[in-house]
């Protein structure tokens, strides 16, 4: 129960105060399911408005992964991090917990970084090698790895890690 249904019950005075507001409710068949879905409605529009104004790459701190990230507004991890606060962080913990210290880690699809930083960061010896195919994760993968002060300890291939030899086309989607 929350603190304002908990005064609403307890004090006619409240009550009084917020009998409108809960009559209007009522009629309009408000209840906790609905009031959520118009909760991520409301989310949903403000989000979209923000990725509409913003002139280029917000830089998130994203705490789990122990850095500051440039990223596409456009992008999954853009919204995530809005919606949540965070990104990933029980794997986080576990590459935290799990990662060598002392031996170098290759970070295959590194996309913007948040794991190639957050290990980089880790290392005590030994280098991440981090393998990002697409351009605009890659630019942007580039400058978060040198914003976050970890380039001594990272080396990039701009390619795709696979077993045969070629050429292929990568569909990705955009930001």
């Amino acid at each position: 129960m929350s603190v304002i249904q908990s005064l609403y019950r307890k004090h006619s005075a409240i009550r009084v105060l917020l009998y409108p507001v809960v009559r209007i409710r009522r009629m309009l068949g408000i209840n906790s399911s609905s009031k959520q879905e118009l909760c991520d409605l409301h989310q949903k529009i403000i989000v979209e408005h923000l990725q509409s104004l913003l002139a280029e790459d917000p830089v998130l701190t994203v705490k789990d992964f122990d850095g500051n990230f440039r990223m596409s507004p456009s992008s999954h991890l853009f919204v995530r991090i809005l919606r949540e606060g965070s990104y990933e962080p029980q794997i986080a913990k576990l590459v935290e917990k799990f990662a060598p210290t002392n031996r170098d880690v290759i970070d295959v699809g590194a996309n913007i970084g948040f794991f190639t930083v957050k290990i980089a960061k880790h290392l005590q010896q030994g280098r991440v090698l981090a393998v990002e195919p697409t351009r605009n994760a890659l630019l942007r993968l580039k400058d978060n790895i040198a914003r976050n002060g970890v380039s001594e300890k990272v080396l990039i291939f701009e390619g795709v890690a696979t077993n045969r030899e070629g050429h292929e086309n990568i569909n990705f989607i955009e930001g």
